[in-house]
C-alpha cells in the first residue's frame, strides 16, 4: 500500500488520498532558486549553532590534536614504526607550532577517528553509569528492616 495523506470522508471514515488524487492547487508558483535559499538560511538560524559547537569543542580539538600527532608521525624520516613513535613522543612540542590542521586524507582520518573515539567512549561511560538516588541510601542497608 502506497503512502499517502489521509483525510476525512462524509461518513468521518478516514480515507487514503493518492498524489495523484490530491487537488491542484492553484495560484501558487514553485519557489524560485532565491526563495529556497533563504527558507533554508532561515532553518538553519534556528539552530543554536553556539550551543552546538560548544557541546563538541572537546571532539574537535582531540580531532585536530590526532591529526597534527598523524602529521608528526607521518614526517618522520626513519621506516621504522617504533623509531617514529618515538620521534613523536621526542617532539611534542611540534605540535604546537602550527595551529593549522593537515589537509592530507590519512592525517585527517586519523584526526576523526581521535574525536570519534573520544565521543564514543564518553557515551558509553554515561550508558554504563549506574543510577544512584539522591537522598536515598545506596546498597543493602536500605532493605535492611
Amino acid at each position: 500500500m502506497s503512502k499517502g495523506k489521509s483525510r476525512l470522508n462524509k461518513k468521518g471514515k478516514k480515507q487514503l488520498i493518492q498524489a495523484r488524487d490530491r487537488p491542484e492547487k492553484k495560484g501558487k508558483k514553485k519557489n524560485s532558486l532565491k526563495q529556497k535559499r533563504k527558507q533554508y538560511f532561515k532553518k538553519l538560524s534556528k539552530i543554536g549553532w553556539k550551543r552546538i559547537l560548544s557541546q563538541n569543542f572537546p571532539y574537535f580539538m582531540c580531532g585536530w590534536l590526532g591529526d597534527r600527532l598523524a602529521c608528526l608521525y607521518r614526517t618522520a624520516e626513519t621506516a621504522r614504526t617504533l623509531d617514529r613513535v618515538i620521534i613523536v613522543v621526542g617532539n611534542l612540542s611540534q605540535v604546537f607550532t602550527n595551529p593549522l590542521p593537515s589537509l592530507k586524507p590519512r592525517d585527517l582520518l586519523f584526526g576523526i577517528g581521535c574525536g570519534l573515539a573520544l565521543k564514543i567512549a564518553i557515551y558509553r561511560k554515561g550508558k554504563n553509569a549506574k543510577k544512584y538516588r539522591h537522598g536515598v541510601e545506596y546498597g543493602s542497608a536500605r532493605w535492611s528492616a
